[in-house]
Formats: C-alpha cells, structure tokens, sequence
C-alpha cells in the first residue's frame, strides 16, 4: 500500500459499488512486474486506436461516459503487487464503464487474433503453394535487371571530405542473372582510396514486399552491407537506403540513386551522413557498356 493512504476513510467494495444485499462484486487485478511495466502497459492500453473510438461520444459503438478529472488512480509497486484503491465513491460508474471500454478492446484483440489464426489454419495448402509460385514469378522489374547482363566498363569518383576534388578511377564490371532470372548479379573490379578493389552484389525486386533489395560485399570488409528501396514509376530510377556500424560506434547511413539510363549506360551515386551529420555525396561510378 501507499504510505499516504489514509486507511481510515476505507470503505468496502460493496459500498463503492452501491450493491445491496442480491447483488455479487467480483473484484479483479493484475499483477505488474514492476511499476514501469505496469506504465507501459496502461499507457498501450489507453493510446489504442480502437480505446479512443469507444471513448467517443460521435461513434455509434461508443460507450458514453466522461472522466471527471477529480479522478485519480493510485497505484503502488510492492513486490511486484500493484494495488489499485482509494478512488471516489462518486466516480464508481465511470470506473466501472473505463473498466468495460477496456475489457472491450481486450476481447476485440483476442476476437481479431482468433479469426486470423482461424483463416491461416483454414487455407487449402494447394492455394497457399499457387500463391508462392506466383510470388516467385520473375516481373517487369526482373526483366529489366536482365536486360543489364553483360560487360561494363567503369568511371569513378570518390569524395573523401568536403571541398576537396573526388579521387578519380575506372574499372570494369560483369553482370549476369541468377536463379531463373530473379536476382542480378555484379562482379565489379577497379579501385576504390586508390587501392585495388574487388566487389560483389547482388540486386533484387521483392515480390511479396514490393520493395527492391541490394547486398554488397568486398575486399574492403568482411560484413555484407544492404540496402533496401523502391523506384520511380518507370522502373528506371531506384532509391535505396542503408547503414553499417561505424569505427568508434554508432552508424553510417546511405542513401543511393540508380539510375538505368537506357540498357548501354547507367550511373549510380551514393550520399552518406557520419552519426547524423550532414549528408555528403560519397562515391559516383558512371557505367558504360562494352561494345
């Protein structure tokens, strides 16, 4: 209990509930880890949607009623025990109605997750299997990967700080497709702070996420770096963004442009922020293919 609780002004619950002698109180609590759990929890409670639009007195399915701002819960953490007394008799209604509109969204969730989990059980296994099939389909974003195979030649520039000329390098680069034309993949060769460089990616279109997807890997690391994102309307200019960890801590976010400039030439650049600085273009390689 509080330590300010005033145990003399206690009354029962039949009183607070304005029971006479027929009627029966059932009395319920939770038990909370600790009180920022219990925190957590009530405050999930009341920011849900579904809560709000009970409480509404405009909504048809609403349960009418308003908190007087007298109303005030005192709840304190003992042994992992929350107990939930010394409230206003006045108010008792309200807090039972609060008390409803919360079961309501409780029986709501559990109502939602019991018809989801009825549908997943209830698929016929040959529609979800058609439906993988469908999704594992290669498409338009697919067949313009595939019209990028071939051999590359390469012009690079790299900016290494603000204000100063980027270092400039060529190379080349051999794409091809992969898996019955679902993934494309480049092997590119040149230099990258004027030191040789190899590197392999891999680019895709997710069907089922709508989204595109890049890894990359190198022999500057031995982590593999993605990226994810979506394209303009023609499918020609890609935007990706990712992050790796940074020497020291913390990361590195990037942000890239594609752009498939017609099936002879492409150019893509990268922008980088170091721990949520200013963005800065990092890198520009202009592809050009081999005749």
């Amino acid at each position: 209990m509080r330590d300010d609780l005033d145990q003399k002004k206690l009354i029962s619950f039949k009183q607070v509930a304005n029971a006479d002698k027929n009627d029966t109180v059932i009395f319920s609590w939770i038990i909370f880890e600790s009180c920022e759990h219990r925190d957590k929890v009530n405050g999930a409670v009341m920011n849900d949607p579904r809560l709000a639009e009970m409480m509404n007195s405009d909504s048809t399915a609403a349960l009418k009623y308003s908190l007087m701002p007298e109303l005030s819960f005192q709840i304190n953490f003992n042994k992992s025990f929350c107990t939930l007394l010394n409230f206003y008799k006045e108010n008792t209604m309200r807090i039972i109605q609060l008390t409803l509109t919360v079961f309501c969204v409780l029986l709501m969730s559990s109502i939602a997750f019991a018809q989801d989990k009825k549908e997943e059980q209830s698929m016929d296994p040959q529609v979800i299997m058609e439906q993988y099939m469908k999704l594992a389909t290669p498409g338009e974003q697919h067949k313009l990967f595939a019209s990028l195979a071939g051999s590359w030649t390469t012009k690079t520039k790299e900016w290494m700080e603000l204000g100063k000329p980027p270092m400039e390098s060529t190379g080349t680069a051999e794409m091809k497709m992969l898996l019955g034309g679902r993934f494309l993949q480049q092997e590119y060769n040149g230099q990258m702070h004027g030191r040789p460089y190899t590197g392999i990616g891999i680019s895709a279109y997710d069907n089922l996420l709508k989204r595109y997807v890049s890894t990359w890997m190198d022999t500057m690391s031995t982590g593999i770096f993605s990226m994810e994102g979506t394209a303009s309307a023609d499918g020609k200019t890609i935007t990706l963004n990712g992050k790796h960890a940074e020497l020291g801590g913390g990361y590195m976010t990037h942000r890239a442009i594609w752009k498939i400039i017609n099936k002879d030439t492409q150019e893509f650049v990268m922008y980088g922020t170091h721990h949520g600085g200013k963005e800065m273009k990092m890198m520009e390689i202009f592809y050009t293919r081999k005749l």
